[in-house]
This record gives structure tokens, sequence and C-alpha cells, in this order.
């Protein structure tokens, strides 16, 4: 028979992500745990974004892609962000 691992109540698992919200490395290893945890660590890693657009000919297909993630309704990235700087490849300021 095999031991199953223990759980950690789902409301403890919110608190502790909550608390790793500025630690970026440590949410995406917190999305690796389980599908419960990854809703809460993908709410954190994508609440705030900045996206640089490269300007290298090769990366243009790159930003359209990155664009029409974001832009595509049925993304289900889009709805986590609440801020979004995009800054383009000659540009000192950012488009907010």
């Amino acid at each position: 028979m095999e031991e199953q691992s223990p759980r950690v109540a789902q409301e403890l698992a919110d608190l502790i992500i909550d608390q790793l919200r500025n630690d970026p490395y440590t949410l995406s290893q917190c999305s690796l745990v389980s599908s419960q945890w990854l809703v809460r660590s993908k709410m954190w890693l994508f609440r705030d974004l900045k996206l640089t657009l490269k300007c290298y000919h090769h990366k243009r297909d790159y930003n359209a892609r990155l664009i029409e993630t974001f832009a595509n309704p049925e993304s289900k990235l889009a709805p986590l962000v609440r801020s979004l700087i995009i800054v383009g490849p000659d540009d000192d300021i950012p488009l907010q």
C-alpha cells in the first residue's frame, strides 16, 4: 500500500503563498506542488508584469505571440494581470 503525502489545508497554503508574493522563484516552485498551489501562485506571478519588446528581426514573432497571448479573449493569463508595463526596444519610458 502506497503512503499518501500529508495534505496542508488550502487556507494555510494560501497564507503561505501570499507571504511569498515578492519572491518569483519560490512562487514558481510552489506552483509545481499541486494544482491548488498553482492557482494561488499564478495569481501573484502574473499580477504585475513588465514586457520588454525585442528589436531584433528574429524576435518579432516572439513579440507578436506575447501580445496575442494577452489580447486573446480565451487567455487564462490575462485575467490574472493587474498591472502591465510594455517597454519598446528603443524606449526609455515605459508605456502603461
